[in-house]
């Protein structure tokens, strides 16, 4: 199972720029008038198995109502906070709390890394994106030019996960912020301060950041969301 992480990653190398650990990805919807215990029901587990709970609650975007990150070191790891229907686990007892869920095996940040930046917020954008057909290193790219630019306004970057196998999402991008107020406030810049960040960052303009963007994307879903505690 190791020659195959490490054939997945060598296939991905071109790009994976910053990725080093591995994680598995979880995006679920709670079964109608469930989601209170279904959250009930994860917690409960990390709490029985000894894990860290690295998951947030939609707030307002997408349509999925948790997501759900595991640090994991092998594409078996046992463990898991939800059962993988494809293994076939047909007696989940979480299946009836689950109305819809999709999974997406990711390289992204070490997880001391990941772990340290989770515990220490409360509040999350996360961008997911499905890149033009031969774009994904560009679209990589483009995420990379980003993070420089929030950087050069002494805004803390985002962190990049891409896929190695799973959903058709080829990557996303995780904020994280102390709140809501926090992730307002973070977008006050001046004119000036902003075109002279984007340049640097490589952009003709901070204007310019959004289209040049969709160059590389077919489909782009933003999400605001809260820890879950």
């Amino acid at each position: 199972m190791k020659r195959i992480i490490t054939a997945a990653i060598l296939l991905l190398l071109p790009f994976l720029i910053s990725a080093q650990d591995l994680y598995r990805t979880t995006m679920v919807r709670a079964a109608p008038g469930k989601l209170l215990e279904l959250i009930d029901a994860i917690k409960k587990k990390a709490e029985v198995e000894k894990k860290d709970l690295h998951a947030i609650r939609h707030s307002q975007g997408d349509h999925w109502d948790l997501l759900i990150m595991e640090t994991i070191d092998d594409y078996d790891d046992t463990g898991l906070l939800l059962t993988t229907g494809s293994r076939g686990v047909l007696d989940d007892p979480m299946d009836h709390l689950i109305s819809w869920k999709e999974e997406l095996y990711v390289t992204g940040p070490t997880h001391r890394e990941f772990r340290r930046t989770f515990n220490n917020s409360d509040f999350f954008h996360v961008e997911i994106f499905v890149a033009l057909s031969g774009q994904r290193k560009q679209l990589y790219d483009e995420r990379v030019m980003e993070n420089k630019y929030l950087e050069e306004l002494s805004r803390d970057p985002n962190q990049i996960f891409v896929k190695t196998q799973g959903a058709k999402w080829d990557m996303f991008t995780m904020g994280y912020y102390k709140d809501l107020k926090d992730y307002a406030n973070s977008a006050q810049s001046s004119d000036k301060k902003e075109e002279a960040a984007a340049k640097a960052a490589g952009f003709t303009s901070a204007g310019s950041i959004g289209a040049y963007l969709r160059n590389f994307i077919t489909e782009h879903h933003d999400t605001l969301a809260v820890k879950v505690k």
